[in-house]
């Protein structure tokens, strides 16, 4: 008897332009399968007024950041109003604004997302919403699915997407981003330097069976700049959970984003350095937490 190893297989991921808000094809986003989020990275650009084939990086005040995949889920927050509008199959919503995005030399945005697809078998979606929230939110997830369906080995929480949004017509500098899972409890954070300002989100998240598959999780953190942080584990892995925290106060945002990859994962959160409107801000480090599983089916063959 052997074990064969199937890797995971990428849906066709997005990537592309845009100023508002803005719902994109994304094949195989829809009830058949389980869209689990492998990479996200949003970075705001101008064009260059002498080169219209290059760009100048730009930073904006945050209001929205979105990553919400089209498919059915279990809706856990069926009384909070107002609901969000149905994302239809195969679609994917994404924003990355600030309260006003009109100005093409400085609300234009780059995004590229990538997910992996899992069976209805093989994994449980579901959303859980949150408005008028201060800073940081702690609530208790409902208890995962049972050995009765499926589960009998266990679970892994997996993103599937997010959408954090500052309420009210408001946007703020940004000084710590996160959502992650721990021991059933799940925390989101969005704020500035003040804290004062309240937020609505929406976690879209899997919990993904340990059943016939091989799982390997594991965390990344540390301080710095945006760059590459290499894993010993080899292959394209899911997103569990994130936490990204501006050492020195807050900032406009210039990119964020969380690229897996084969050796490693390629981390981006950050404004755009030195900039000549903000001469004396200091370079922006910052504290990051990366959550990230390989989760890869396998047979048993007799040999």
């Amino acid at each position: 008897m052997s074990f064969l190893i199937l890797n995971l297989k990428t849906m066709p991921n997005i990537s592309g332009n845009a100023i508002d808000s803005k719902i994109g094809s994304y094949v195989g986003a829809n009830n058949q399968k389980i869209p689990l989020l492998s990479s996200f990275h949003f970075q705001f650009f101008a064009d260059h007024p002498d080169d219209p084939e290059t760009s100048l990086p730009s930073e904006n005040k945050i209001q929205t950041i979105e990553i919400l995949p089209g498919g059915s889920y279990r809706d856990l927050s069926p009384n909070i109003t107002p609901i969000p509008a149905a994302i239809a199959n195969d679609k994917i919503s994404i924003a990355f604004r600030d309260k006003n995005p009109t100005d093409v030399n400085s609300d234009k945005y780059s995004y590229y997302l990538e997910h992996i697809l899992k069976s209805n078998a093989q994994a449980k979606r579901f959303r859980i919403r949150a408005n008028g929230i201060r800073a940081v939110h702690t609530q208790e997830l409902p208890p995962p699915p049972s050995k009765g369906e499926g589960f009998n080995e266990g679970h892994v929480f997996v993103l599937c997407g997010f959408k954090l949004k500052f309420t009210g017509n408001i946007d703020n500098r940004i000084d710590a981003i996160g959502v992650y899972e721990d021991a059933g409890r799940l925390t989101v954070e969005f704020n500035d330097r003040t804290s004062l300002d309240l937020f609505d989100y929406i976690v879209d998240y899997a919990w993904v069976s340990r059943t016939n598959q091989r799982v390997v999780l594991g965390e990344e953190s540390g301080s710095g700049v945006p760059g590459l942080v290499l894993t010993d584990v080899k292959g394209k892995k899911l997103i569990r959970g994130f936490r990204f925290d501006f050492k020195q106060g807050d900032y406009k945002l210039q990119r964020v984003g969380i690229k897996t990859l084969e050796n490693g994962l390629s981390i981006y959160f950050g404004d755009v350095h030195h900039t000549s409107t903000e001469p004396n801000q200091p370079e922006p480090h910052y504290d990051y937490m990366i959550r990230w599983a390989t989760i890869n089916d396998f047979v048993i063959t007799n040999q």
